[in-house]
């Protein structure tokens, strides 16, 4: 967990947790704290989501990931990305919704932990 909070160190952290969003955000639970990536959001401060990142989050939680799973993945390179990392592809909404399906097809998604 240290290398994910250190590389993206931007978090979110609010008891009343986001309301303005039709898809439940990437939360991550941490000594009964709640936090949520800001590389999720449409903008700072707001919880809208990414429309890219909605799509991909409902399909790796349609694969079976839970949300530690997901920030994982997110932060795993990836071969079907050429080694980059998922979470630096956001912006190809495409690209990342290939990268998880020939996971689940040809590889199975496997979880972690």
């Amino acid at each position: 967990m240290g290398l994910f909070l250190s590389t993206y160190p931007a978090f979110a952290q609010t008891d009343a947790g986001p309301v303005d969003s039709d898809l439940r955000p990437l939360a991550l639970t941490y000594q009964g704290k709640v936090f949520y990536p800001h590389f999720q959001f449409a903008t700072q401060g707001s919880f809208t989501l990414l429309s890219a990142f909605r799509d991909v989050l409902a399909s790796l939680r349609e694969g079976g990931m839970s949300d530690w799973e997901i920030a994982f993945w997110l932060t795993t390179r990836n071969t079907y990305l050429q080694g980059k990392l998922p979470i630096l592809c956001l912006q190809q909404r495409d690209r990342l919704l290939m990268a998880i399906q020939w996971e689940l097809d040809d590889n199975g998604l496997q979880g972690i932990g």
